[in-house]
């Protein structure tokens, strides 16, 4: 009896061992006189939590907002849903002072996924912390290419599904940036559309995944939406800049 239960207690032992090693993923970067450590994350069916430990060591205050700083993405390319529940990163960090808080995102459903912060809402740097199926990144090779993909301005633009409900249009795209810098991508100002009568479409807010910064060798997949649509076939333009970029032109027929 006494064997069986000290067998009992190393393996509970052990199983509690492989929970922390799993979770307990430490890793810190720094940028702009702050450190970020990522202390732990976990991933439970399509959320991921993950703790952080900012440090300010800039020499001046720092303000801190979980809507502005961070986003997330899972495998597939496609953003994150920031759940408000769990954010605790907001406010304003004095200098010499940290502060630890969860972050959580939802809508997972592939590994690994990638946490960004970005220390500037304006021209600061973008830290990357990668989370979840032992934190290995998918190679360029494994991105889904299907689709019709057109190439400008150091980036892919894959036309990967679309469809037409009523008057409304829905296509998702994949974005590549195949360049050596960060690509700024604004549904706004990026993307436009046209029926076949010439109308121009109305973007539908409600759709609009293509916001923030893309950094090299990095890829992003979302959909686009627009409503008003009366004749076929549809065409979406897409502006590889506001001032004079490419225009990509996709015909849904």
């Amino acid at each position: 009896m006494k064997k069986l239960g000290y067998l009992l207690l190393v393996v509970l032992i052990f199983v509690i061992s492989i929970s922390c090693s799993a979770f307990a993923n430490e890793e810190s970067q720094t940028a702009d006189g702050r450190t970020v450590t990522l202390v732990s994350s976990s991933v439970s069916g399509s959320k991921v939590t993950a703790t952080f430990r900012i440090e300010n060591n800039s020499g001046k205050s720092i303000s801190m907002s979980s809507l502005l700083d961070w986003s997330a993405k899972d495998a597939s390319g496609k953003k994150l849903d920031l759940d408000w529940q769990c954010a605790d990163l907001n406010g304003t960090l004095l200098n010499d002072d940290f502060i630890k808080g969860d972050i959580c995102f939802t809508g997972v459903t592939q590994q690994p996924v990638k946490i960004y912060y970005e220390t500037s809402f304006f021209c600061g740097k973008t830290l990357v912390f990668t989370v979840g199926a032992g934190n290995q990144t998918k190679n360029t090779n494994d991105k889904q290419k299907d689709g019709i993909t057109q190439s400008a301005d150091g980036r892919d633009v894959t036309l990967l599904d679309a469809k037409i409900s009523g008057n409304k249009i829905t296509a998702t795209f994949q974005i590549t940036n195949t360049g050596k810098k960060d690509i700024s991508l604004s549904t706004l100002l990026d993307w436009s559309a046209k029926d076949g009568s010439g109308q121009k479409l109305d973007l539908d807010w409600q759709c609009a995944d293509f916001n923030g910064t893309l950094l090299p060798d990095d890829f992003i997949k979302g959909d686009i939406c627009f409503t008003g649509v009366t004749e076929m076939p549809v065409k979406i333009y897409y502006e590889t800049s506001f001032w004079g970029g490419e225009t990509l032109v996709f015909t849904v027929k």
